[in-house]
């Protein structure tokens, strides 16, 4: 017969395992916020509020699993894959909802390593608030792994993709392949591209296959871009001139390093048109 301790710590595990699978619902459509889950378990052990944060300057996971929980989240216990933030962004901190809401017992599974944002459990631990961190950190970390890596480096995450044959070959000798994949390869590509901030390909791969690199399950649309103005702020702020390209209906800007001899005049170009491209307002 188990002890109580184990059948609590095995509920406890059910539930963070939960808030992650509701956290990843949120695939796509967060950036740059992290992807978050959240479950509310009262005392009886019975969840009472769920909720994961569904896109950048919309409510949090915490505060939309206390409205799903209503009166009945006061003295639960909330799982969340993340530690509640402390600041005032786009929305107001979490922390407070959840002390404003009578949680008694905060559980996370990675801390926040914003240093805005984070550090939210010392508030909650300063109103009274019983605080336990680390459940299902890494199986929560692998989920949000892109946003942990920028959050911690100030670096993009990369996912390098490509296909081959068992022989090792991309395509046909004669370019005729189309594809060399099935549909199961095909989906799981355009779920990976939803689920990125950018996709990015070589001019060869340009040139062979005019790809059209959009992603069939994107949930959020790109920002809007006014390219001529674009170009003019590139061509008069740092002496850059790019031409406009169109693959089908969306017009791009072709960037190309030739004649940009060094390493360093390349970062120079990027790092030009990374400051001027639209972008989705700061997070949180």
């Amino acid at each position: 017969m188990s002890a109580p301790h184990d059948v609590a710590a095995v509920a406890a595990r059910a539930a963070m395992r939960r808030a992650i699978a509701l956290a990843e619902l949120g695939f796509g459509s967060t950036s740059p916020n992290p992807i978050v889950g959240c479950v509310l378990v009262d005392q009886g052990g019975s969840v009472v509020g769920e909720g994961y944060h569904v896109r950048a300057g919309d409510p949090h996971a915490e505060v939309i699993a206390l409205w799903d929980a209503g009166g009945r989240a006061s003295g639960a216990t909330a799982f969340i894959t993340l530690e509640p933030c402390r600041h005032t962004g786009r929305t107001p901190p979490c922390t407070q909802a959840l002390i404003d809401a009578g949680v008694s017992r905060v559980v996370f599974a990675v801390a926040d390593p914003d240093p805005v944002a984070g550090h939210g459990a010392d508030d909650l631990r300063a109103a009274g608030v019983l605080v336990d961190e680390g459940l299902l950190a890494d199986e929560a970390a692998r989920s949000n792994a892109a946003w942990l890596h920028h959050a911690r480096t100030g670096r993009p995450f990369v996912t390098w993709k490509y296909a081959a044959t068992l022989d090792g070959r991309v395509a046909a000798a004669d370019g005729t392949s189309r594809w060399i994949t099935g549909e199961a390869a095909r989906h799981d590509v355009h779920l990976l591209r939803a689920r990125s901030d950018a996709i990015v390909v070589g001019t060869g791969t340009v040139l062979a296959d005019d790809p059209r690199l959009f992603a069939q399950m994107a949930t959020m649309p790109l920002p809007p871009c006014d390219l001529p103005a674009l170009k003019a702020r590139l061509y008069d702020e740092h002496h850059i001139e790019i031409p406009t390209t169109h693959w089908g209906e969306v017009p791009c800007l072709r960037i190309s390093v030739q004649g940009y001899n060094t390493r360093s005049d390349v970062e120079r170009l990027l790092s030009a048109v990374g400051k001027l491209l639209p972008s989705v307002t700061t997070g949180r």
